[in-house]
């Protein structure tokens, strides 16, 4: 009779160590989500960060743009006043330029989007910096379409 008491006991502890060791992976598999988790959530973070500073840049280098174009529009005004002289031959080419421009039948296209192109560039073997100067957008942009795509896949 004690045997089998021994033998029940024995057969309980091994199923309660079994029932530990599965909920400590459990545990353990928790953590490390949490830990891609925070991971993936800093990276978001930086990326942001790195596209709002490429966007001061942009728009101090707009700002910059916009105030010469001021200037040059404010001194070519300033000429076409002075030498306003209208041709009548000029007029009428300008006319007609527009008449040939409105008459021209429009072809619809289709263009594949920019994630698609920066990950087609990226599989021909492309580096983000190649890929950001060819199709004209941000290092940063290609990179977050490419991490992106390799984390979904």
């Amino acid at each position: 009779m004690s045997s089998l008491l021994w033998i029940v006991s024995f057969l309980l502890h091994m199923i309660a160590l079994l029932a530990i060791y599965k909920l400590l992976q459990q545990v353990q598999h928790l953590k490390q989500q949490s830990i891609s988790e925070s991971n993936m959530d800093s990276k978001l973070k930086q990326y942001i960060e790195e596209i709002k500073q490429e966007n001061r840049s942009l728009e101090a280098y707009m700002y910059k743009g916009r105030t010469n174009q001021k200037q040059q529009d404010d001194y070519i005004h300033e000429e076409s006043e002075e030498t306003k002289i209208v041709d009548p031959q000029t007029v009428q080419q300008d006319d007609q330029s527009k008449e040939d421009y409105w008459s021209e039948d429009a072809e619809d296209t289709v263009e594949a989007s920019l994630d698609a192109r920066v990950l087609q560039l990226y599989n021909q073997g492309k580096s983000i910096d190649e890929i950001a100067s060819e199709l004209k957008c941000g290092k940063t942009e290609a990179e977050i379409i490419i991490k992106l795509h390799q984390k979904n896949m």
